[in-house]
C-alpha cells in the first residue's frame, strides 16, 4: 500500500517537472559571449530621437513619433507601451515609429533578433522623455512676454480656453497677476506635505520603538531585582 502511494507521488512529481521544464524558454545555445558583446556594441549605437510635428492643431492635441538611427535587422525594439518595432527593408534614418504623448517617459528595450544567434536576449535599455508642448506659446500675444509661464513652450499645466488664456495675458501685462505658475505651487505644496508626513510617520515609529525598548529593559531590570536568593541559614 505504501509502495503504491509512493509510486503515485513519484508520477505526480515527475509530471510537474515535465510541465515546468516545458514552460521554460531555452535560450539559443549558439549565442556566445563574443556574439552577444558584438550585438550589445551595435545596440549601444542606436539612438531613439523624439520627432515632433508642431503644425497648429485647433484641437490642441499633439503627439510625438521617434526616429531610430542605426537600426538593423540584427535587433528589434519593444517600448514600455508594448509596441514592437522590427527592421524592414524600407527603413531609413527618417522613418518614424510609435505615437507618444507630450510628458511621457518611455522605456525602449533592444533585443537580439528572433532569427539571430542571440534571439530575444536583452541587449540595451534606453529611456526617452517627451517634453510637454504648449502651442499657445506661439500666439502673437506672447511676443515680448516670453518669460510669462503661460507663454512657455513646455508649460505642462491646463489652459482652459483661448478666451481664458487671453484674459490672463491681459492681466499679466497690466500687472494684475504675477508670473507664478499655480500648478507649480500645488506641486511644491504636495511635495512638502508628503515629505513631512513621511518624516512624521518615521519619527513616530522610532519613538514607539524606543518606548518599547525602554519598557522591556525596565521590566527586565525589575524582574532581576525581584529574584530572591534562597540561602540556607546556618545552624547554631
Amino acid at each position: 500500500m505504501k509502495t503504491s502511494v509512493l509510486k503515485k507521488y513519484k508520477i505526480i512529481i515527475f509530471t510537474l517537472i515535465i510541465i515546468f521544464l516545458s514552460t521554460i524558454k531555452v535560450e539559443a545555445s549558439t549565442c556566445t559571449n563574443t556574439q552577444k558583446n558584438k550585438l550589445v556594441k551595435e545596440a549601444k549605437n542606436i539612438e531613439i530621437i523624439p520627432y515632433f510635428d508642431d503644425d497648429y492643431n485647433p484641437m490642441h492635441e499633439y503627439f510625438y513619433n521617434v526616429n531610430i538611427t542605426n537600426f538593423s535587422k540584427n535587433v528589434y525594439i519593444v517600448d514600455s507601451n508594448n509596441n514592437r518595432f522590427e527592421y524592414e527593408g524600407s527603413y531609413n534614418n527618417d522613418s518614424v515609429f510609435g505615437v507618444y504623448k507630450p510628458g511621457d517617459r518611455i522605456t525602449f528595450k533592444i533585443y537580439g533578433a528572433y532569427d539571430g544567434d542571440c534571439s530575444d536576449q536583452l541587449l540595451v535599455t534606453l529611456k526617452v522623455d517627451f517634453d510637454y508642448y504648449n502651442d499657445y506659446s506661439t500666439f502673437e500675444e506672447c511676443e515680448g512676454i516670453e518669460e510669462f509661464y503661460l507663454c512657455k513652450r513646455n508649460y505642462s499645466g491646463k489652459i482652459e480656453s483661448k478666451e481664458w488664456f487671453l484674459e490672463q495675458i491681459d492681466k499679466y501685462k497690466k500687472g494684475e497677476i504675477k508670473n507664478i505658475d499655480p500648478e507649480k505651487k500645488v506641486e511644491e505644496k504636495n511635495f512638502f506635505y508628503e515629505f513631512f508626513t513621511n518624516k512624521i510617520v518615521q519619527f513616530v515609529i522610532v519613538i514607539i520603538i524606543l518606548i518599547m525598548v525602554y519598557l522591556l529593559s525596565r521590566s527586565y531590570i525589575n524582574s532581576k531585582k525581584r529574584v530572591k536568593l534562597n540561602i540556607p541559614k546556618k545552624r547554631k
